[in-house]
């Protein structure tokens, strides 16, 4: 920002093409496009010939402001001042177009892309998905490969992803499961990446059987979702009330050496005890004890629903268990356990609960704030000042030392 100011307020500037590249990104940066704009055409008038970066930078804060027309008048520019357009030139362009949802015109843009030769990255090529399923033309998700292969570009397995990715986001799961039946035509087998895609796109379309049956061809075919994929798939199950589902699905990946996310059990656990499953979430608390510790949601919910169901000392052991691992607890389950515990005529562990309880605030209060007494520095000054402070002491120190050291000799 310094550099772009330091232009501005120089009456002799700017005088060269960097100057002018300077301007025309700072006034990007104030969201200034027109400014930007401005500053290219004095360039062209001063005699200055711009380059590939100064249309690159113009294009880019054009495209971030929607401001299409401006974007022709820029590739107008470009070939009257005969500058050759770049990778990150035509991208830019596609992605202007994708981004004020003109897919038709992305599209062409895209063509004009591939026939000056110059390939697509992975992020044009989304942009391009993403807008072509806005404007409700999955359909034609077909014709983008053909483009590549038209003009001598072979599609790899990085274009197929995006493909199915940009599908599955924009909901168009439907379409993506037809490009990877036509896929499949030519005995090209989904990996795991793929199967995952797919999981994850039933799942935002909230399909769970699909996502139930896409998990188990992921599994027949040798491959294991993956931790945060079987996440999305188990709270949609328990959304679906699909406990008999998900024991079934865990089992299978457990016994296939699967290893869940820390936030997989803990997602187990809080979707049993919502379901009222306290029993088979207290199991699952004592497996997942070799792998996490709970958020602090679930663990009021796993207390709570075992009060609640009577299973007292199965909450107590929770409460025990938790406070000796270091956890942070909560307010209020504690109180649910300590009532439930009383209630129940067992003053004892209600007691013994207590004083756990009680040496924990005693701990906390008992910590040394090594930052107690020192009091905050409003302005660079006042540090200079104590820091000269600090080294005077230090000199001073030493000096004492010194003289001590001489008087004994």
């Amino acid at each position: 920002m310094k550099p772009f100011l330091n232009v501005l307020q120089d009456p002799s500037r700017p005088s060269s093409s960097d100057d002018y590249l300077l301007l025309i990104k700072g006034y990007g940066w104030a969201r200034m496009p027109d400014l930007a704009m401005t500053t290219l055409d004095r360039m062209i008038n001063a005699g200055i010939e711009p380059g590939i970066s100064h249309f690159n930078s113009l294009l880019y804060i054009l495209v971030n402001e929607n401001r299409l027309k401006n974007i022709r008048e820029v590739f107008k520019l470009m070939q009257e001042n005969s500058v050759t357009p770049n990778k990150s030139t035509y991208a830019l362009r596609v992605r202007g177009y994708c981004v004020a949802g003109q897919f038709d015109e992305a599209h062409k843009a895209f063509r004009q892309m591939l026939k000056a030769g110059v390939p697509p990255d992975i992020r044009t090529f989304g942009y391009l998905m993403d807008a072509m399923c806005k404007a409700n033309k999955p359909y034609l998700m077909y014709v983008l490969p053909v483009d590549l292969n038209d003009h001598g570009f072979v599609p790899d397995v990085s274009i197929l992803y995006e493909m199915l990715e940009a599908l599955c986001r924009n909901n168009c799961v439907k379409y993506a499961e037809k490009l990877m039946n036509k896929i499949k035509k030519r005995n090209v087998e989904p990996d795991a990446h793929i199967c995952d895609i797919l999981t994850k796109g039933f799942c935002r379309e909230g399909k769970w059987q699909s996502a139930y049956v896409q998990v188990k061809e992921t599994l027949k075919r040798g491959f294991l979702p993956a931790p945060d994929v079987f996440d999305l798939v188990l709270i949609l199950l328990f959304k679906h009330g699909r406990i008999g589902n998900i024991f079934k699905l865990f089992d299978r990946l457990v016994n296939k050496d699967f290893l869940p996310n820390t936030s997989t059990y803990d997602s187990l656990i809080y979707g049993l005890c919502k379901c009222e499953e306290v029993g088979k979430a207290f199991e699952a608390w004592n497996i997942s004890l070799n792998f996490n510790l709970l958020t602090v949601r679930t663990y009021r919910a796993l207390i709570q629903g075992l009060c609640k169901t009577g299973m007292l000392a199965e909450a107590k052991e929770v409460f025990i268990t938790s406070m000796e691992s270091g956890f942070v607890g909560d307010d209020r389950a504690h109180d649910a356990l300590l009532y439930r515990l009383k209630q129940a005529g067992r003053v004892n562990d209600a007691k013994e609960c207590e004083d756990i309880l009680a040496a924990r605030k005693k701990a906390n209060d008992d910590t040394i704030d090594i930052f107690e007494d020192i009091s905050p520095v409003s302005s660079d000054s006042e540090f200079y000042a104590e820091s000269c402070a600090s080294d005077e002491d230090m000199n001073s120190s030493s000096t004492d030392e010194e003289d001590m050291t001489d008087n004994d000799y």
